[in-house]
């Protein structure tokens, strides 16, 4: 049981992380600045908070037996590299000189990387959840 609270935790940081770097620019830049920068996604970034939103409360309701710990593994698997595939797309489709117009600047400079990099970590809790759950194979003793 406690070799799979670690990547849980991670997947539940993870989450909360890209849905708070998604609202981040509606806080700090006005609305329509904020829709031109999310304008060149793929799918809408707000589907991506969605999806980090949806596998949070998918690692939450695991505390109460309603999902088993591999197909939670599979989803998140599946559901953080979904998010990654679209954010990675975003980050090299959208304009640089598009970030440079923003009139919180440096704030911005790395936000797209940064989005990258958590919706990776969504997807390596998955991946990490889905090794602790393989069976440890064993050898004969006498044996190497």
């Amino acid at each position: 049981m406690s070799s799979e609270r670690l990547p849980r935790q991670l997947g539940i940081a993870a989450c909360l992380a890209v849905i708070v770097g998604i609202l981040l620019p509606y806080v700090l830049v006005s609305r329509p600045a904020v829709a031109t920068y999310y304008d060149f996604a793929p799918v809408r970034m707000e589907v991506v908070g969605l999806l980090a939103a949806i596998a949070l409360v998918a690692l939450l309701v695991w505390f109460s037996d309603v999902i088993t710990s591999p197909t939670l593994a599979g989803f998140l698997v599946i559901v953080g590299a979904t998010m990654f595939l679209n954010t990675t797309i975003w980050v090299w489709t959208v304009p640089t000189h598009l970030v440079m117009e923003l009139p919180t600047v440096d704030e911005f400079l790395y936000h797209r990387w940064a989005l990258t990099v958590l919706t990776a970590l969504v997807a390596t809790s998955g991946l990490w959840y889905v090794v602790r759950l393989l069976p440890r194979k064993t050898t004969p003793r006498g044996r190497r």
